[in-house]
C-alpha cells in the first residue's frame, strides 16, 4: 500500500512580516507535526466493527481484527480515488 492518505490532521504554521515601509511577505513553514495518516484514522474508526466481525465468528483475535481495520481503510482510500460518478455506482 503506497497511498496513505496524506496526514489525517496536519499542523503546521504560516505567518506574514511587514517591513517598516508596509511591504508585506508571507512565512510558510513545513508542518510540525503531521500527526496520524488517513489510512490510519479510517482504520481506528472500523476497528471495534472489525472486532465484532471476529467473535462473530467465534473468535478473540485481535491482529486479525487490526488487519481487517487496515483492509477497509485502503478499500476506503481506493474508493476516495475514483471519480465521484463511480463512487455513487459503487464501482
Amino acid at each position: 500500500m503506497s497511498n496513505y492518505g496524506g496526514p489525517a490532521f496536519p499542523g503546521g504554521s504560516s505567518y506574514y512580516t511587514v517591513d517598516l515601509v508596509g511591504n508585506r511577505t508571507d512565512h510558510k513553514s513545513a508542518p510540525l507535526y503531521a500527526g496520524m495518516t488517513l489510512r490510519d484514522y479510517f482504520a481506528a474508526h472500523f476497528i471495534e466493527r472489525a472486532q465484532s466481525l471476529v467473535e462473530d465468528q467465534g473468535a478473540r483475535d485481535l491482529p486479525t481484527a487490526a488487519c481487517l481495520a487496515y483492509q477497509m481503510a485502503d478499500a476506503m482510500l481506493a474508493a476516495r480515488a475514483l471519480p465521484p460518478k463511480q463512487q455513487a455506482e459503487g464501482a
